[in-house]
């Protein structure tokens, strides 16, 4: 029976890879200077200055080809484009399955246009209403605050709670205090943010799973 539980998810290295936007966004921009200024191989460039630890990889396009375009239009181009990524079948299959017998919700850092473009590209509309999904540009709090996860609490009462991420440093904090389930989804070599298991009792997941499905053990 459904309607006890309600399942909360981080979006970046938790339901998608974030690296996947990073490298749709790369090539958006490329596209865009190729369109634009005529200049080729940009993607590949990015793609190894960024592996390489580049800090800013758009500065140091503009530096080589001395282009009079402003870093900030090439940001605004790799923010708002409209990701080439998509869901994991697994993924898929363990949103589907909770949703035969859970409330799910969506808490998520970040600008609203950037985060509604890559739920749309992914169909999570499919899994979550958007009176579910809480972008912090849009309720005006991070997740580091209580207000998105208060406001699931008073939209499903007297519920178990789970928050599902990634994030070691500031994910798990306020469902701790809250008193909810928190799971840590594992790096697995592909995530944007290195994970950090030293950390105070109170930052640290209840949990920690290496695949997104073994969280089905838990609800």
């Amino acid at each position: 029976m459904m309607q006890n539980k309600v399942v909360v998810f981080d979006l970046e290295d938790t339901l998608y890879k974030e690296i996947d936007f990073l490298k749709s966004g790369f090539h958006a921009v490329a596209d865009y200077l190729a369109a634009s200024y005529g200049i080729t191989d940009i993607y590949s460039v990015m793609i190894e200055a960024y592996q390489e630890g580049e800090n800013d990889v758009f500065q140091l396009i503009l530096d080589n080809h001395h282009l009079t375009i402003t870093k900030s239009e090439l940001i605004d181009v790799y923010r708002y484009h409209f990701p080439q990524i998509h869901l994991d079948s697994n993924v898929k299959s363990v949103l589907e399955q909770l949703q035969a017998k859970c409330h799910l919700a969506l808490i998520t850092d970040g600008r609203t246009k950037t985060k509604m473009n890559i739920i749309n590209a992914l169909g999570l509309s499919l899994y979550f209403g958007m009176s579910d999904i809480y972008i912090s540009e849009e309720v005006g709090h991070l997740k580091t605050a209580p207000y998105s996860f208060e406001r699931i609490m008073e939209s499903y009462p007297g519920c178990q709670y789970f928050y599902v991420g990634d994030n070691t440093e500031k994910d798990f904090l306020i469902p701790n205090q809250l008193g909810w389930v928190s799971v840590c989804l594992l790096d697995d070599g592909r995530h944007i943010h290195k994970q950090d298991f030293a950390l105070d009792a109170f930052k640290m997941p209840r949990h920690i799973i290496k695949n997104l499905i073994e969280i089905l053990d838990y609800v």
